[in-house]
């Protein structure tokens, strides 16, 4: 089968480092796959033998891209189409819907930005969701039920980590600004409070985005203020772990949260709006289905934070133990192998 994916930008974050994953997996599996969309960090993790098609997608520019597209569609014998990200998805509508090809859409944020425009609803033979919720609430809004679908996102092969260092914490996100807010709790209440009773702790930030100077300010204040190294910002790291030293908590959701507790590290599971708690065997498959976000929880506070984290570096060792447990079903539920092998079934049946 020759496939065609698309999606805006090729570089960081969790739709763009699944896109990376599918497009080397589908590869591997025999399919010739080619891939659009505008160049980036990504590109570098990307077999060699995908072609790769920069492409700056822009909403003004529908019209050109969508001629260029159903050029690229026939010249290249183009069997299916899978769109992620909402503008890709209008483009794929578009595409598909003039050339008669199968059009397959992964929505992986809010459905009511990714499928806002009809044509998209119309158009896609399937529509892929990585999370229930978001599925859930989209079938309310939308009539899609028959073609709507439930496949997470999946995380390559991981070996779990035996060293870890048990006196860092790394926030793993994309530091837009919703999740400035978070990163600043963090840095001005929740860490220096902890170092009072936890003086070696190490705080790591690890990801991008337009508020990362702003973030990287806020470390050098709380360094200096603490005299000391306490806060470092990695910015976007191709992989969060460190096999000769990796941190004993990861805070985030989603893949992060996948890709820690598939290497057998603890995760806090914490957004911009809502804060979990530590993910457990008690809480594992009720919140698998929803990107490990609590779904019923209150946003972050400093308060709760602290809370939760000083329960985390009290009982380290039981919270090390659970995330050990945890691994095996993370492999097992997560594996991008088993996961594509449920894409190709679908493209087939589509």
């Amino acid at each position: 089968m020759t496939i065609l994916l698309i999606v805006k930008r090729f570089d960081f974050g969790g739709a763009e480092n699944h896109v990376c994953d599918l497009a080397n997996w589908l590869h591997k599996k025999g399919h010739k796959v080619y891939l659009a969309g505008k160049k980036g960090r990504q590109f570098a993790r990307l077999h060699p033998e995908v072609t790769f098609i920069n492409k700056d997608f822009k909403d003004y520019l529908i019209p050109l891209h969508v001629v260029r597209l159903i050029l690229l569609v026939i010249s290249q014998k183009i069997d299916l189409i899978h769109a992620h990200q909402r503008l890709p998805i209008l483009l794929g509508s578009w595409v598909a819907l003039l050339t008669r090809k199968k059009l397959i859409v992964t929505v992986h944020g809010r459905s009511r930005f990714d499928l806002r425009h009809p044509l998209a609803r119309s158009v896609a033979n399937k529509i892929v969701f990585v999370s229930r919720a978001v599925k859930y609430f989209a079938e309310k809004r939308y009539s899609i039920a028959e073609k709507s679908v439930y496949i997470p996102n999946g995380i390559a092969d991981r070996k779990t980590i035996n060293k870890l260092l048990l006196n860092r914490i790394n926030y793993v996100s994309r530091l837009s600004d919703n999740h400035f807010m978070v990163v600043s709790l963090l840095i001005k209440g929740v860490i220096p409070e902890l170092l009072k009773r936890f003086p070696d702790l190490e705080f790591y930030i690890t990801g991008d985005g337009k508020r990362i100077d702003d973030v990287k300010l806020l470390a050098a204040n709380l360094n200096k203020s603490i005299g000391r190294f306490v806060c470092e910002v990695r910015g976007y790291e191709d992989g969060i772990f460190d096999y000769a030293g990796s941190p004993a908590l990861v805070m985030g959701v989603g893949r992060v949260a996948m890709e820690a507790m598939a290497a057998g590290i603890p995760v806090l599971s914490v957004n911009c709006k809502r804060l979990g708690g530590m993910i457990t065997a008690d809480n594992y498959f009720k919140w698998r289905d929803y990107n490990f976000i609590n779904i019923n929880a209150d946003p972050p506070t400093g308060n709760r934070v602290t809370e939760l984290l000083t329960d985390y570096l009290e009982n380290q060792h039981q919270h090390l133990e659970s995330a050990n447990s945890l691994a095996k079903n993370v492999k097992r539920d997560f594996s991008m192998c088993k996961l594509v092998d449920e894409i190709i079934d679908m493209y087939n049946s589509a």
